[in-house]
């Protein structure tokens, strides 16, 4: 599915930006994507985060989201 996409992997995106720099320990357990509302969405939680990298987090999550729409992009492309 997408949201594995996103997360699963050294690969993935969100997990390129927000676990390979050790900002957290893991993804948190509410990490995917929910689609038993009308509206899916998609969450990224991290766990283990040190006080210090608090304010990394949302910088370095949409940094994945970016990675993301801009490979997208190229596969639309092919």
């Amino acid at each position: 599915a997408t949201g594995e996409l996103l997360i699963s992997g050294p690969n993935a995106p969100f997990y390129k930006t927000l676990l390979e720099p050790q900002i957290g320990s893991g993804f948190a357990s509410c990490t995917g994507m929910d689609t038993s509302t009308r509206d899916a969405t998609f969450v990224v939680g991290l766990q283990g985060v040190h006080p210090q990298d608090k304010e990394k987090v949302g910088d370095r999550g949409r940094d994945g989201g970016k990675g993301f729409q801009r490979r997208l992009g190229e596969v639309l492309l092919r």
